[in-house]
């Protein structure tokens, strides 16, 4: 059976995109390079939104999605503070999700529902 804590221990990596971060200039971490979304910024921003929409909200019940988006985020600071939220969060998912088949729900925009096993949700959250 996989152990999808360790499957998600990659995002301890986090702390050396960080670091790299920090040592590149602000206009080359938030320049448009025309990306799906626009900046490395943004880039990494929305792969920490998808963690906690899929882990903290759809798995967790906590409802649909965070209504936070990739322009709420100005500075490597607010990132940073985002990520131990975020962090702290998975560490709690994990300590508490037992059942792996477990339902979880999506409503679609158009209104429609599916159900997933809570399996299958942290794959595909592994996938993004």
């Amino acid at each position: 059976m996989l152990n999808y804590q360790d499957m998600f221990d990659y995002f301890k990596e986090r702390e050396g995109l960080i670091h790299a971060f920090e040592n590149i200039p602000e206009e080359e971490f938030t320049r448009n390079r025309g990306l799906s979304f626009d900046s490395i910024k943004d880039v990494f921003v929305h792969t920490l939104i998808v963690e906690d929409n899929w882990l903290h909200y759809r798995a967790a019940g906590l409802g649909e999605a965070t209504h936070l988006k990739v322009e709420d985020f100005r500075s490597l600071q607010d990132i940073k503070r985002y990520i131990s939220e975020v962090d702290a969060k998975t560490e709690r998912f994990f300590n508490n999700a037992h059942d792996l088949k477990k339902k979880v729900k999506r409503v679609h925009s158009d209104g429609k529902e599916d159900m997933y096993p809570l399996g299958d949700v942290l794959a595909r959250a592994k996938m993004l």
